[in-house]
């Protein structure tokens, strides 16, 4: 079985949780014999250039690495992965969900908290921010196979 992990990732000790659950996801993969891999984008826009976030790719370590949208597709297509696990959510990974039906992998979603509902009574962000983070959320929601949440309050 192959499953790729998606998502922000740091190897730093202090993170948040998401990144957290994802590398400790990522960890025991790695240790069950399940060959497994973790692409990240080049989120952080005063590091990297726009060539980056487009045609970018980097090894972090042995099978982490940090791809811009157009490498990130071609990995998805040569790695031929079973599952896709969705950890942290962004734009980036969106266009996956038309390969789904060529390339038969399932995405799963896993979710800390939800996005709408956070936006409504806790964060105070821009109108272009919030409906680009309800976007995303929605179609990630409809489009995935499965769903996991891990805060109880949340489901």
């Amino acid at each position: 079985m192959k499953v790729l992990l998606v998502g922000a990732f740091d190897e730093s000790e202090i993170v948040l949780a998401p990144i957290k659950v994802g590398r400790e996801l990522f960890r025991n993969l790695a240790n069950k014999q399940i060959e497994v891999a973790y692409l990240c984008y080049f989120d952080d826009g005063s590091k990297y250039s726009r060539i980056q976030k487009l045609f970018g790719f980097e090894k972090v370590n042995k099978r982490v690495f940090r791809s811009g949208i157009f490498p990130f597709l071609f990995f998805v297509i040569k790695y031929k992965p079973d599952i896709i696990q969705i950890v942290t959510p962004g734009a980036y990974y969106l266009p996956i969900f038309p390969l789904k039906s060529i390339l038969k992998f399932k995405v799963t979603y896993l979710s800390h908290s939800i996005i709408s509902y956070s936006l409504k009574n806790f964060l105070r962000i821009g109108f272009y921010q919030k409906l680009r983070l309800r976007t995303i959320e929605r179609s990630v929601l409809k489009s995935s196979d499965s769903l996991k949440i891990l805060s109880k309050v949340e489901a």
